[in-house]
């Protein structure tokens, strides 16, 4: 008697360990990145809302939820890529790799999701085409358009969904400031407890 895809699978995943099956289906939930700057003030900044800082390292820890892509083939031996995918949605703040690393020095970047593939990009600029946020990746960009030096897809475009680590969930900025990032309802529903 043939078995069903469906079938086989759960075979197989009862032949892997408990131990090993969490681990591969709930590691890592989050991962931690230290943040500087003010580039998505007022979601996230290092400026404390509650007088000076007494420590005054500028830094904000960041809870980072990781992000599944099936469709990237990474991580195939996972399979919680399959059964459970994460992505990324409009109005999200993200980790991700900087695209222009080897030029900047420069290791993860934080900023929001503004348009997906498929987004239309209008352009305030006559002399600019409006464009299209190309297949598998996303646009994104600062909260705060006055930072100084902060780059995001206006700098160096759009950005490949293979570069993002992963959804900001959390913000620490001392042991009485700190709190949720506010993501996408979408995001919400998934990250939220």
């Amino acid at each position: 008697q043939k078995a069903t895809e469906q079938e086989r699978f759960f075979v197989n995943i009862a032949k892997i360990p408990q131990k090993e099956w969490l681990e591969r289906v709930f590691t890592p939930i989050c991962g931690q990145m230290l943040f500087a700057g003010e580039a998505m003030a007022p979601a996230i900044s290092t400026a404390s809302r509650f007088g000076p800082k007494r420590d005054g390292n500028g830094m904000v820890m960041l809870l980072v939820r990781e992000l599944r892509y099936p469709e990237f083939g990474e991580n195939q031996q996972n399979p919680a890529v399959w059964v459970m995918p994460r992505r990324a949605h409009v109005g999200d703040v993200v980790a991700f790799r900087d695209p222009e690393a080897l030029s900047t020095g420069e290791g993860l970047m934080v900023r929001r999701v503004a348009a997906l593939e498929g987004g239309a990009l209008e352009s305030s600029d006559p002399d600019v085409p409006d464009a299209t946020v190309p297949r598998e990746h996303a646009w994104v960009v600062c909260d705060n358009d006055e930072a100084r030096g902060a780059r995001d897809s206006r700098t160096f475009g759009p950005l490949d969904l293979r570069r993002v680590v992963g959804r900001v969930v959390y913000a620490v900025r001392s042991a009485t400031d700190h709190g949720r990032v506010h993501n996408s309802a979408e995001a919400r529903w998934v990250d939220d407890p």
